[in-house]
């Protein structure tokens, strides 16, 4: 999905923070800050 160079569990990490993301957002928590720091520990 993300660059294939990318470790496995880097990517399961990315995968399982944005599922958590995603459900806090959909419970209508803040996506947004939620999202960028997300973009902050995957940088």
């Amino acid at each position: 999905m993300i660059g294939s160079h990318q470790p496995i569990r880097l990517s399961t990490t990315r995968i399982l923070l944005l599922s958590h993301i995603c459900s806090l957002e959909a419970m209508g928590f803040g996506g947004q800050q939620l999202a960028w720091i997300y973009l902050c520990l995957t940088r």
